[in-house]
């Protein structure tokens, strides 16, 4: 993408920043499960495209390599989305199995961290959400007529909470908790979610009979979405607002099929067909015979609260699709990578994450020794080993049809007509959001905002990290030097802390004290009342006589 001038910006205090973004508006839409792979094939000759979609599009910008987090899940990546943060910051991982507890902790809709519609009212401006739960009392409350949070009646699909929407758009009565009310403005921040493509996508009661007939469902409901899309635009247009709306519309993630293309009748079955974790349990336990002369003792756990027996020396949690390998046990990086070279010959391996990996994908050094990501069709489904299974969806996957994500911004504050190719995660739509309505946020937010696609007058301070390779770094002493450039006399923080101010010429160079093993360092440059950040890794790495499991137990080897 173009780059952008590195001069200083001239200097408004924030109260002048949020005056010159009072008629700004934002509009959040959350389209559960959007890969980005539905939004190419309805745009395909053979369907009916989506006009709508394309037309913001062209006011906005693409985002063609969208990506999501680890777990690629509803509840843990809803909440990362709107506090621009993954889950080692938001505390939402999904599920996990902890080793000093000894068991499997579940969450749902927790979220440690400021969302965005929270950071809006903080900082004064109103809001609205429709059937957006990650809002429900965290920002938007049912009955609040300031801030109210909306649900269309159930059942619904995206018609009817579009029309709620509308309702709120036009000033227009609506229902909130036991309320009937009217907005006499448009709230500045507005939100609204629906989960229909989430819902045929996993086909749990087998509406869709083949994997064909799933697809397609999938994409007929998308352009019917698109419709529906239009008729948002329109009340934005008719209410005079359109002008002055930016919007954000992205995913938590994609969906990936599993199981057999149909419902097969007899064996030999299709790849998918049976799930794929007996042979995934047998497998680790086997290698136990190369390290200890035996087998390992395992064990699948999966609900919330389980715990293994005390002989079990490694637990293997699921929630459908990935395999969490935890070793209760002391366990070599050796033993890791037996593991995972036996995995590589299986028809199923797909890809695989170890803890420094996973780390630096944003979740907690507890989270997993291995997580294990099989190819489709097929699945580690726990239940019955016998069951079959067929044209059906998930999304706890690595793989490019639950990570690769639809994203666009469209509107007043964005650069028009750009394909954006560069890798970005849904975390900054948050911060982005949060910058146009003139202020910085959510707090706690570690994303970086997308300067980079905003008009001129929306972008932070520049910032680059001088001697870099990728996002690492290597040291052998507890110290790490950062060089870097920023606007003149920018504050530096690391990790929230203030560490220094760059030179007049924009130069700074900031020594920062690391701990043994694997360190995120979130740089931010401030200027203006704007955060420019930068997410950087440094791995430090003590002399073999200082090594042992307690010193260093976060840095096994990355993924090769």
């Amino acid at each position: 993408m173009p780059g952008r001038d590195t001069h200083d910006m001239k200097a408004v205090s924030s109260s002048e920043r949020l005056k010159d973004h009072e008629d700004s508006y934002v509009l959040y839409i959350n389209w559960d499960a959007f890969a980005y792979e539905w939004y190419r094939l309805a745009n395909l000759a053979s369907n009916g495209g989506t006009p709508n979609l394309n037309a913001l599009i062209a006011e906005g910008v693409l985002f063609t390599n969208a990506r999501t987090g680890i777990p690629s899940i509803t509840g843990a990546m809803q909440q990362a989305i709107v506090s621009g943060a993954w889950p080692i910051d938001t505390g939402n991982c999904f599920r996990y199995y902890n080793v000093k507890a000894n068991k499997i902790i579940q969450y749902k809709r927790e979220n440690a961290l400021e969302n965005i519609a929270e950071a809006a009212y903080r900082n004064g401006s109103s809001a609205a959400s429709v059937n957006a739960f990650y809002f429900e009392s965290r920002g938007t409350f049912e009955g609040d007529e300031c801030r109210p949070y909306v649900k269309a009646p159930t059942p619904s699909g995206f018609k009817e909470r579009v029309d709620e929407l509308i309702n709120i758009i036009k000033g227009e009565a609506f229902h909130t908790g036991s309320k009937t009310i009217r907005m006499n403005e448009v709230p500045r921040f507005l939100s609204i979610y629906t989960h229909t493509l989430d819902h045929l996508g996993h086909n749990l009661d087998q509406a869709m009979s083949t994997l064909d007939d799933w697809r397609q469902a999938i994409i007929d409901a998308l352009i019917a979405m698109d419709s529906e899309l239009g008729r948002i635009v329109q009340a934005l247009k008719e209410r005079g607002i359109y002008d002055q709306t930016t919007i954000f519309l992205t995913t938590d993630h994609g969906i990936t099929p599993f199981g057999a293309p149909s419902k097969p009748e007899t064996s030999p079955y299709p790849p998918g067909t049976l799930s794929s974790l007996p042979d995934l349990e047998k497998t680790i336990a086997d290698t136990g015979k190369v390290f200890k002369g035996e087998n390992f003792k395992t064990e699948i756990l999966f609900r919330d609260g389980e715990q293994a027996r005390p002989e079990t020396e490694v637990v293997i949690m699921t929630a459908g699709l990935e395999a969490h390998i935890q070793f209760r046990v002391p366990a070599e990086q050796a033993v890791l990578d037996e593991i995972v070279s036996r995995m590589k010959q299986k028809e199923y391996y797909g890809t695989h994450l170890f803890r420094a990996d996973l780390f630096k994908r944003g979740l907690p050094l507890e989270f997993a020794d291995i997580l294990i990501s099989p190819k489709p069709p097929y699945h580690f489904k726990t239940g019955n080993p016998n069951l079959v299974r067929w044209a059906m969806g998930q999304h706890d996957s690595l793989d490019e049809s639950s990570q690769h994500i639809f994203a666009m911004i469209s509107g007043a504050a964005v650069r028009k007509g750009i394909i954006c190719d560069d890798l970005v995660y849904n975390i900054s739509m948050a911060p982005t959001m949060a910058r146009v309505l003139g202020f910085e946020g959510p707090s706690g937010a570690t994303a970086p905002v997308l300067d980079e696609i905003l008009a001129e007058m929306y972008k932070g301070p520049m910032l680059a990290i001088s001697e870099l390779t990728g996002d690492d770094l290597t040291v052998y002493t507890d110290e790490v030097v950062l060089r870097g450039e920023t606007v003149s006399h920018a504050a530096i923080r690391i990790n929230g802390k203030h560490v220094g101010e760059a030179e007049a010429d924009g130069r700074f160079m900031i020594q920062q004290k690391v701990a043994p093993g694997m360190n995120r360092l979130i740089v931010e440059a401030i200027a203006n009342d704007r955060i420019t950040r930068k997410c950087i890794f440094a791995a430090y790495i003590l002399p073999v006589n200082e090594q042992s499991s307690q010193d260093q137990p976060d840095l096994p080897a990355a993924s090769g």
